[in-house]
């Protein structure tokens, strides 16, 4: 937090757990007031090793951006316990009053030093995120999808990239592995956007920045009802004749955003016929990208036309009937 606002304005260290309550500044970036709220970090009582914390960003037109902080306390366990539940609970109400949250996560920990010459073969490859997969914790998914779950956009941050060995094309595959995952983890968000970062060095603030006012701006997004259509129908001509999911395309009769923060859209169906999960993450992912809105998450709701599919079903039984009399 303080790399981002240029002074020192939380109080930092190399014991864990310095920040108890969230502390937050204003800056302006890209036209943008913003408000950011550095939250407590977040741990397992149980657990020894400290995790990272969500970092919040929030602003009057802005994106809410949050940077985490480590917590591990030597207090007995019944007072760090009461300690911990109000840190969380703390935390809890900053994330749910963002707009964009930034989940922290700390690079060198992510990787050993056996798996940076992997890293660095896989650069640029798809299902490489075996690696990191076991460094990212629990905890930490489970936070990434408190966020997504509430609808707010979501922005990582790879903390110490400067410090992981092999360096900057060793940092760029870690990025490259850690997004990858997240995209499999979370169909709902589609690929969240994952910036390299030095909080002592200073590298990356921009970029991070920049990443929370694009998610911010998606996330915000507002997209006419006339475009909409338009765009569903081109998509529809592109897989006529399809089978499987794309074939869902024809049967969409109208189509609408509900609201944005976030992008929630509704469909109506031709026919009584229910979309199962999948054909679900098909629609999602085409309003996703028809409406550039890749790494925020998306609500989709589905109407079906029940008494269409009754009427059509009736004319069928009557056709029949009649062809049988003519016999």
């Amino acid at each position: 937090m303080n790399s981002l606002l240029g002074y020192e304005r939380s109080l930092t260290g190399p014991e864990p757990g310095l920040t108890r309550d969230p502390t937050s500044g204003w800056l302006q970036h890209g036209g943008l007031t913003l408000q950011l709220v550095d939250t407590a970090g977040w741990k397992r009582l149980n657990a020894a090793a400290p995790t990272q914390s969500p970092t919040a960003i929030r602003g009057d037109t802005s994106a809410p951006a949050a940077a985490g902080s480590r917590d591990g306390d030597a207090a007995p366990a019944a007072r760090r316990g009461v300690l911990a539940d109000a840190a969380l609970a703390q935390a809890k109400r900053a994330l749910s009053a963002v707009h964009v949250a930034v989940l922290l996560l700390d690079a060198p920990r992510l990787l050993t030093i056996g798996q940076v010459c992997r890293l660095v073969t896989r650069l640029g490859s798809r299902g490489g995120g075996a690696a990191a997969q076991h460094a990212i914790t629990r905890l930490e998914l489970q936070l990434a999808g408190l966020a997504l779950a509430q609808g707010k956009a979501l922005v990582i941050g790879l903390n110490k990239a400067d410090a992981v060995p092999g360096g900057p094309a060793a940092a760029e595959a870690l990025r490259e592995q850690v997004a990858e995952l997240l995209e499999e983890r979370f169909l709902q968000a589609g690929r969240l956007p994952v910036v390299a970062l030095s909080g002592l060095q200073g590298l990356g603030a921009g970029q991070l920045l920049d990443a929370v006012a694009d998610a911010y701006s998606k996330w915000n997004k507002r997209v006419s009802a006339y475009k909409l259509r338009a765009s569903l129908a081109k998509h529809a001509l592109r897989f006529y004749g399809a089978g499987g999911s794309a074939s869902l395309l024809s049967r969409i009769k109208w189509a609408s955003q509900l609201k944005p923060r976030p992008p929630t859209f509704v469909l109506l169906l031709r026919g009584g016929d229910e979309v199962d999960e999948g054909g679900q993450r098909f629609l999602a992912n085409v309003l996703r990208q028809t409406c550039g809105l890749q790494g925020v998450p998306l609500r989709l709701y589905l109407r079906y036309n029940k008494r269409q599919q009754a009427q059509q079903r009736q004319q069928q039984r009557q056709r029949r009937s009649r062809g049988r009399g003519r016999r």
